[in-house]
């Protein structure tokens, strides 16, 4: 298992927020990097550069990982792109009429 360091780096690490979810999950199922990349498979470096932001997955590449860790993708999706920002829930609507 990796260290509160390893978890605060991926807190403060910009990255996709579904890339943040599955690497959340892999250290929390206590994979390396390199389990994931034998299992999905994929280019060699390119979790490591996934999660570190330098590198786009592909969605093929993206759903793979997640099968790996017993993930749906489709869900992360809808929970992170159609559910509201925080803030929004207290924001008025306004309307042109």
């Amino acid at each position: 298992m990796r260290s509160a360091v390893a978890k605060e780096m991926l807190i403060s690490n910009p990255v996709d927020p579904i890339v943040a979810i599955l690497t959340a999950e892999r250290i929390r199922q206590g994979l390396s990097q390199s389990d994931i990349q034998r299992a999905i498979p994929c280019a060699g470096g390119l979790v490591s550069r996934v999660e570190r932001g330098l590198n786009s997955p592909s969605l093929p590449i993206l759903r793979r990982w997640a099968a790996v860790l017993g993930m749906d993708i489709s869900i992360m999706y809808q929970r992170v792109i159609v559910a509201p920002a925080p803030d929004s829930a207290d924001q008025p609507v306004e309307s042109d009429a």
